[in-house]
């Protein structure tokens, strides 16, 4: 790609934005009362605890994998080396469907809070989709949303690190303020119970119901991978590595620390019955709107934020499989002014568009899809870290798994045991076939007649003007 290892490219900070960024989103503020209500206080905080140390082997897989292939695409460029062509478009287009999926959710969600933010913003109902009503504000701010999230990636890389740093600093400070607010004036009585019990004993059912959710609160950290051949030439490939790492044990921090100093500021039974446990939280402890409020606006820059990331590595997923010739051509055409994948950002402003229009009701739907083909992806990095290994035993390796090849098995053994488990939970809700894995069985079929249609030739490198 075009700005491979160049000065005055993407620098370390912005890959750190990017990965934390979409890591962490708003979901924490919606769920915290099931969190607690499952598990308890200390039994929620092990559990996204112990998340994370399951993520961990996975990022290293990561890791490992881009210090030998190099290249943007992250699971694409580890499953061409893997696995060939054909294994690269399958991860490609699977990997376009949850970063599309991902915006669309962000769409639909930035529009939820601000219309809890400023309720006079949703005006009056359009339609309905799902039993949703859909209202002019929200649809007005989904769709402007995204379409200004495309203006600023029409503008060039550095409109777009302007954004990603920006909104995800601001939101790492706003929680800081919030969570040391807690920590700092909350009751530490107000934490029992440490963990739900039944009959005197630890209720492990609740427990490892919250365990379940936690790999999809620290997915998106592969957004940065997109980047890669538009880094800085002082940031080497462990560098990006180490970001990596460095975002997953930041969000376990984040998620205690949310945890704990919600649980600390009010009462269990408070925190269970409110709509927005995060924000009623600080609400009460304060006794003021303020607090709640800037747990709000966290909430929403962390949209924000996870909303301009996934943008972005949806652009370079098209540009990564068109510039490999695996699908049209016209993808990968950038603009000679400011070097942005026009067609591309056109398109998935466009499909992320269309998903904004679904309503409230849709997102279920987008993140159990989503969350299934993250599970994937992670099973194709730790999958193509354990192939490379015996295809390439040579080969440099700047960013080497921790525990070697015995760490990555056990990264795709988790990897697959969280497939299992998102199939197993699909098929329980859904009482028969679900619906996400009938939409990707569609995706897939659209995929066959993409590839066929537009394979060919990678595509040109010379730009062109718009």
């Amino acid at each position: 790609m075009h700005n491979k290892g160049a000065k005055g490219g993407i620098g370390l900070l912005t890959l750190f934005c990017l990965s934390i960024g979409t890591i962490i989103g708003v979901g924490w503020i919606t769920l915290l009362g099931t969190w607690l209500g499952a598990a308890g206080s200390i039994g929620a905080i092990l559990a996204f605890a112990l998340g994370g140390a399951i993520i961990l082997p996975i990022v290293f897989c990561y890791g490992e994998a881009l210090s030998i292939t190099g290249a943007t695409g992250g699971e694409i460029a580890f499953a061409r080396a893997a696995g060939g062509r054909r294994a690269a478009m399958c991860a490609g287009w699977i990997l376009l469907l949850i970063f599309l999926g991902v915006v669309a959710f962000e769409a639909i969600s930035v529009a939820w809070i601000a219309g809890i933010l400023f309720p006079a913003l949703l005006g009056p109902t359009l339609y309905s989709v799902l039993g949703a009503d859909v209202h002019l504000g929200a649809l007005l701010i989904g769709v402007g949303g995204t379409l200004i999230i495309a203006l600023f990636h029409l503008r060039g890389s550095q409109w777009i690190e302007k954004l990603q740093n920006f909104s995800t600093i601001t939101k790492l400070i706003a929680a800081l303020i919030f969570i040391s607010a807690g920590l700092a004036f909350g009751d530490p009585a107000n934490l029992a119970p440490a963990f739900v019990r039944r009959d005197g004993a630890i209720e492990l059912a609740g427990f490892f119901s919250v365990l379940s959710m936690t790999p999809l609160f620290y997915a998106g950290f592969n957004t940065t991978l997109q980047a890669v051949d538009e880094r800085d030439a002082s940031v080497s490939l462990r560098g990006v590595g180490l970001v990596l790492v460095a975002s997953i044990l930041g969000a376990i921090v984040f998620y205690a620390g949310v945890i704990a100093s919600a649980a600390m500021s009010a009462p269990r039974e408070l925190l269970l019955n409110a709509d927005l446990p995060a924000a009623a939280a600080f609400d009460h402890a304060f006794s003021s709107s303020l607090m709640s409020k800037l747990v709000l606006i966290s909430g929403l820059l962390g949209l924000v934020s996870a909303w301009n990331a996934t943008f972005f590595a949806a652009t370079r997923v098209l540009a990564v499989l068109a510039e490999d010739g695996m699908i049209g051509s016209w993808f990968g055409r950038r603009s000679a002014a400011t070097g942005s994948y026009f067609n591309a950002t056109i398109f998935c402003a466009v499909l992320a568009s269309l998903g904004a229009i679904c309503g409230r009701n849709a997102v279920g739907p987008i993140v159990a899809t989503s969350a299934l083909g993250l599970v994937a992806m992670f099973a194709i990095a730790a999958g193509s870290a354990i192939r490379l290994r015996r295809l390439q035993p040579d080969a440099p390796r700047s960013f080497k798994i921790p525990g070697g090849v015995k760490t990555a098995w056990l990264a795709l053994a988790l990897s697959l045991g969280l497939m299992v488990i998102s199939l197993g939970h699909a098929v329980a809700e859904a009482g028969g076939f679900p619906l996400e894995l009938a939409v990707l069985t569609g995706w897939a079929i659209l995929g066959v007649g993409v590839a066929a249609r537009g394979a060919g030739e990678p595509a040109r490198a010379d730009e062109w003007s718009t």
